[in-house]
């Protein structure tokens, strides 16, 4: 791996970590938001594990959904933009398939979202152990 690749991969991790601390910030607040609805879930008798258990769900689904749009949106730009750089500048960029370092990053990403899909999920359990503490 070249100089510039390792560059650009110090970068994409960048913007990962950004991403995750931004989902993380996002799902704190939709908890607060939700308190009412996770009250109703609370009453009609879901598990604080079943709580839990949404918040990483959709974590994860909006891990994989990004994960999948990420490919999808950067094979169509490569694809738009190859032949424009080709003709003006006689650059040639081409897909390739995925490296195996390359699917690992890849399936990082899910697996980052889950960890950080803990913190509301977590916080959204403990309050079913004080209603616990208290019976």
């Amino acid at each position: 791996m070249g100089q510039f690749e390792k560059a650009l991969l110090g970068i994409t991790g960048f913007v990962v970590v950004v991403c995750l601390i931004s989902l993380a910030t996002v799902l704190l607040t939709l908890q607060a938001q939700r308190s009412a609805e996770i009250a109703i879930l609370r009453a009609t008798g879901a598990s604080a594990g079943l709580i839990a258990s949404l918040y990483l769900l959709e974590s994860l689904a909006i891990a994989l959904l990004a994960c999948v749009l990420a490919l999808a949106l950067g094979a169509a730009g490569i694809a738009a933009v190859s032949p424009w750089l080709q003709a003006n500048y006689g650059v040639l960029l081409t897909l390739r398939p995925l490296n195996q370092v390359e699917w690992v990053l890849l399936a990082a990403v899910p697996v980052a979202a889950l960890v950080i899909g803990l913190v509301p999920a977590l916080s959204a359990w403990r309050p079913g152990w004080q209603v616990l503490d208290d019976v």
